[in-house]
């Protein structure tokens, strides 16, 4: 604990609302790309677990590994696509712009491969969330 507060002493340490809307700096917009990447990989999760929650054991090891292998694709993919900015005030931004964007793709793969079983349940695709 002394560590964090020798150093928000050392550093700018302020904790602020930010308008995404109205986003300026670069520093706010980063901070906007982060917010959207976590609020898609929420969603994901809750899709994902959700139909993990109704597969059966073969299924289920099935959609793991493919998971495994698509978490490795996206963060390889946004770590080069990040990587054409090395060292520019943007670098962050495009990679959480590219996890946000390869995510909602993962969201979309998932509803189309499950539509039949995801019909005949109580998951409710417009809405990102169960009923």
């Amino acid at each position: 604990m002394k560590k964090i507060v020798i150093l928000c002493l050392m550093l700018p340490c302020s904790v602020y609302a930010i308008d995404c809307n109205d986003a300026k700096t670069q520093k706010e917009m980063t901070a906007c790309a982060k917010i959207k990447n976590d609020k898609a990989d929420k969603e994901l999760n809750k899709i994902y677990n959700y139909v993990m929650s109704h597969l059966d054991r073969p299924n289920m090891e099935k959609l793991k590994r493919t998971e495994r292998v698509w978490v490795s694709y996206k963060e390889t993919h946004c770590n080069a696509t990040a990587g054409l900015y090395d060292g520019g005030t943007m670098q962050e931004m495009i990679r959480y712009d590219c996890l946000t964007e390869v995510t909602k793709h993962r969201i979309i793969n998932i509803e189309n491969t499950y539509r039949e079983f995801l019909a005949n349940s109580e998951y409710d695709p417009d809405l990102k969330k169960t009923k």
